[in-house]
């Protein structure tokens, strides 16, 4: 099971949590990152929530553990969070892809192009992670009613 660890300057301070979606959004403060260790020698860094919700939905039945996994809850917390992301040999970063996940993806990318990789490809022609998979499951449901009328 992974250990979701918050990461804060007290061990007494509150964590933030953050969900939010179109129809939804909900927070506590103060606002901090939230980092999930499964014990592996890679992260996974993700913008929100919900995008490593649909991480792990995706990833549901893999035998290994996941990788590492940091969520920013917000991009202010971008370069705060470079010490902790430098400890691993590679970065998956699996921003959104608007202007700003996207400025912020080329400006990481700067910093060690060997060390963080770009993963947004995977997502291309949506905004998100949560975005492609809400979309790809709506067309799995699409084609298996379009099934069952054939």
């Amino acid at each position: 099971m992974a250990n979701s660890k918050p990461l804060s300057d007290s061990a007494t301070e509150p964590v933030d949590t953050k969900l939010r979606s179109e129809h939804f959004k909900g927070s506590s403060a103060p606002k901090d990152i939230s980092f999930i260790d499964n014990c592996t020698g890679q992260i996974a860094v993700f913008e929100g929530f919900f995008n490593y919700l649909s991480f792990a939905t995706i990833n549901k039945n893999q035998q290994a553990p996941l990788t590492n996994c940091l969520v920013l809850n917000s991009l202010s917390f971008l370069e705060r969070s470079r010490p902790l992301m430098e400890q691993y040999s590679h970065v998956h970063l699996i921003l959104d892809r608007d202007t700003a996940g996207r400025t912020n993806t080329a400006k990481v990318l700067q910093w060690d192009r060997d060390k963080y990789i770009d993963r947004s490809d995977f997502y291309q022609g949506r905004k998100d992670l949560n975005e492609w998979l809400i979309h790809r499951d709506h067309s799995r449901e699409v084609s298996q009613k379009i099934g069952r009328r054939l």
